[in-house]
């Protein structure tokens, strides 16, 4: 259960669903002019604007490679068009949004990732 009235029904499906306001992270596939193209494991490339971090203007770009991961959250999710990240919080703070550095990253399902989101997890204090 999540406020206000949001609930998951948990199934075995393979790829993960873009919901509005999920948190993601994603790895930097494609450089454009104004956007990044960044896999988060949807049926396609979510796309990043330049302009989605705090303090981003058209001369002060973030500095992302192909490859790089991003943590961002979904601010348009429709099952019609592409996803589109933002690495800026509803606050309009940055609040630990952006490029990830260091650590480890792997693909797990969808209902290891919603375990892990939970206050009791045991993974996440076997990880620590």
């Amino acid at each position: 259960f999540k406020p206000p009235d949001t609930y998951f029904v948990e199934n075995n499906q393979k790829r993960y669903v873009a919901a509005l306001d999920d948190m993601v992270i994603g790895i930097v596939v494609e450089s454009h002019a104004e956007l990044y193209g960044v896999d988060i494991g949807c049926h396609q490339y979510a796309s990043l604007s330049y302009m989605s971090f705090e303090g981003a203007t058209k001369r002060n770009k973030p500095n992302l490679k192909v490859g790089d991961l991003v943590y961002c959250r979904v601010i348009i999710a429709n099952r019609d068009m592409e996803p589109e990240l933002s690495c800026i919080a509803l606050s309009g703070k940055q609040e630990g949004f952006g490029k990830l550095n260091g650590g480890y990253m792997f693909k797990c399902s969808t209902g290891l990732a919603r375990d892990c989101l939970a206050d009791d997890s045991p993974i996440l204090s076997i990880l620590g």
